[in-house]
């Protein structure tokens, strides 16, 4: 029996009435419709990617093709067997990533319990707290990247 043919557990004894194995039917249909229609999104991209720039109609300057893209990979891949390459700093990326995040989770559940129990720093901090929230992240990027420097 395939997972849509089985039962609930609390309904081992119980038959599947037809209504609601076409109900099954219909939802694992729209799920492969949906399924089909990402990988079929994703195909039309790709080709118009490659199409378009070798047509001249976009600048493939700017966007290069995916078929010149591969060998690209493959070599970075090939290199990084010699010396510190693409999987080496993509480790790195994933690493200060992940260290960044749980930093900020930690400080901003800190920040925020802090905030909840004492209404006086609440009161102070809130309209800063305001301001910041409007503003674009991206604006502060230069900021703490002089701040902080280029290094984790």
């Amino acid at each position: 029996m395939s997972k849509v043919d089985t039962a609930p557990a609390a309904f081992a004894g119980a038959e599947i009435s037809p209504q609601y194995r076409a109900w099954l039917r219909r939802e694992r249909g729209a799920r492969l419709a949906v399924r089909g229609g990402q990988v079929a999104l994703l195909v039309v991209i790709l080709v118009l990617w490659e199409v378009l720039p070798r047509m001249q109609i976009i600048n493939p300057l700017f966007t290069s093709y995916p078929s010149a893209l591969w060998p690209t990979f493959l070599d970075l891949l090939k290199d990084t067997l010699q010396q510190p390459g693409i999987l080496t700093h993509t480790a790195a990326t994933v690493a200060a990533t992940v260290i960044g995040f749980t930093a900020a989770m930690v400080l901003g559940t800190i920040i925020a319990a802090a905030l909840w129990w004492w209404h006086g720093l609440y009161k102070v901090l809130d309209p800063y707290l305001v301001v910041a929230n409007a503003m674009p992240k991206t604006a502060f990027v230069p900021i703490f990247y002089i701040w902080l420097g280029a290094t984790l």
